[in-house]
């Protein structure tokens, strides 16, 4: 018999249902059962938009984008193309076939969107009881902006452009001097003049407020950043908070600062929005361990788990071969004092301010330690003191929160804490590079590259509750969750899924036994 399908345009028959040739264990069925599932939610963000809602049904328009972000399809017309003619991406958007336009468009007025789904997957992980998201970490890697290195606008073109472009007479002497990526944009027939000169003022109010002299030409919000391979190319530095116990990602931060000293706070910020419980644990790297960022681990309540410098060497195996190296210097927190490598203690003596490399408004508290009388009569005194010195002196700089951190990481408790964090926070970063290929999507702007990098990690997200279910019970029929009613032409949610939640909990119960 003939089946209806849902079609804004005209009805369509076809002989048999869309999941016929579609296998019961295909991830498919579970993008399918959580969108729809989530309808309403959908719903209430599409709906606060001004230009009200798509001519699609948004909830189609999701799935197929998340299905498409899973098979690695970064192209909205390669993804508007399966949607014709592969059946498992027909059955992902309900045969509505959307262009690629449609998608684009999609994307471009909906796609913060994604936060709020990012969301919705940490709650069915959840519900499921695959985690309490007890503890969270936090890395950053560089990833590259939509923007050649080449194709910049320098800060003398750019006033020459608002000049002639504002004129009713431009000199064509002055646009042929001017560099080739700003002569392409003065030529741009498809950006209306004013348009034009809006960019161009915001790119010279970019370049006086960051002291550059040039600025990407396609991407204005990427800045600059040392890649990898030890170049510099426009970028956006990629933060994501990542649970320890799933690997499920809990938020994306994507910023414009190079490096990672602080941005453990606006990254946590996110993560505590998106999940369904407050995480008790965050770890870092020792880059993140700042004093606005050991601040605001206090204040929020957080454990943080941070190393120093010192520490994650030692924690990296790299032990210094120089015996009076500061590493070997060991702390007492509750004395206040330094114990050397020969056992003299080293008190602390003084305390003076120095002012902060990243803000000349901070002053760091810089104690000093050392004992005179030990360093005198030791007889290891010309290969631990400086020539210059007459006896040694360990400087620690930073507050008491530094100092208590430093402590804590000193003990086996969190040194064992710390190393959950080597197989978890590095390996979305990498999964999201090398197979959802975020690199290569083409994106425009801060916001725009965030909430396709979210979409990505919707997929991510969703994979790994695929598995997870699939180790609880192998023989689970997916195709249960989300079947084809005909009376009312639509994909219908049943209830099944209890059955996938008693099952984990089984798994989860018997593997804690195995571990006793």
């Amino acid at each position: 018999m003939g089946v209806k399908v849902v079609d804004l345009k005209q009805s369509k028959w076809y002989y048999g249902c869309l999941d016929d040739e579609i296998p019961s264990d295909d991830i498919v069925f579970l993008v399918t059962y959580f969108v729809l599932s989530n309808k309403d939610r959908i719903y209430e963000v599409v709906d606060i938009k001004e230009n009200g809602r798509p001519v699609n049904p948004p909830e189609y328009l999701v799935s197929l984008l998340i299905y498409g972000a899973l098979r690695h399809i970064n192209g909205t017309d390669e993804l508007a193309e399966m949607a014709k003619f592969h059946q498992k991406f027909r059955y992902a958007c309900g045969d509505l076939q959307p262009s690629g336009r449609v998608l684009r468009k999609f994307m471009q007025d909906y796609g913060n969107l994604f936060k709020q789904v990012l969301a919705l997957t940490l709650n069915l992980a959840y519900t499921l009881g695959l985690t309490d998201f007890d503890f969270v970490c936090i890395d950053g890697t560089i990833i590259k902006a939509t923007n050649s290195p080449f194709n910049v606008i320098y800060y003398e073109d750019a006033l020459v452009l608002i000049e002639n472009l504002k004129s009713k007479s431009p000199s064509s002497e002055a646009i042929d001097d001017l560099r080739r990526p700003a002569k392409k944009f003065y030529y741009n027939s498809v950006m209306s003049t004013e348009r034009k000169i809006e960019l161009l003022k915001k790119m010279i109010e970019i370049m006086d407020s960051n002291g550059k002299n040039k600025i990407p030409a396609f991407d204005i919000d990427s800045r600059s950043m040392q890649t990898k391979k030890g170049h510099k190319e426009p970028s956006y530095n990629m933060q994501l908070a990542t649970d320890t116990q799933s690997k499920l990602i809990c938020a994306v931060h994507i910023s414009q600062h190079p490096t990672d000293h602080h941005e453990l706070p606006p990254t946590m910020d996110k993560a505590v929005e998106n999940l369904p419980t407050k995480p008790h644990k965050v770890s870092a790297d020792t880059i993140y361990k700042q004093e606005s960022t050991l601040q605001y681990l206090e204040k929020e309540g957080y454990d943080g788990i941070i190393p120093d410098q010192g520490q994650n060497r030692i924690n990296q195996g790299k032990i210094p071969d120089n015996l009076f190296h500061k590493d070997n210097f060991t702390y007492d927190f509750d004395n206040d004092t330094f114990q050397c490598p020969s056992g003299e203690t080293l008190k602390h003596k003084s305390t003076t301010y120095e002012e902060s490399k990243d803000n000349k408004n901070t002053k760091i508290r810089v104690k000093s330690y050392y004992n005179y009388n030990a360093c005198k009569n030791c007889k290891y005194q010309d290969q631990c003191t400086p020539q210059s010195q007459s006896h040694r002196v360990i400087q620690e700089r930073g507050s008491d929160l530094s100092l208590e951190m430093k402590n804590k990481m000193n003990t086996k408790e969190y040194q064992e804490e710390y190393k959950k964090r080597g197989s978890t926070a590095e390996s979305p970063n990498g999964t999201l590079k090398n197979q959802y290929h975020i690199n290569q999507i083409i994106s425009r702007g801060q916001e725009d590259k965030e909430n396709k990098i979210t979409l990505r990690a919707v997929a991510y997200n969703l994979k790994v509750i695929f598995n997870k279910i699939l180790e609880a019970d192998d023989t689970i029929n997916f195709k249960n969750l989300v079947k084809y009613h005909i009376d009312d032409y639509m994909l219908e949610i049943t209830q099944e899924f209890d059955d996938i939640k008693f099952k984990l909990t089984e798994l989860k119960k018997s593997k804690s036994i195995t571990k006793e």
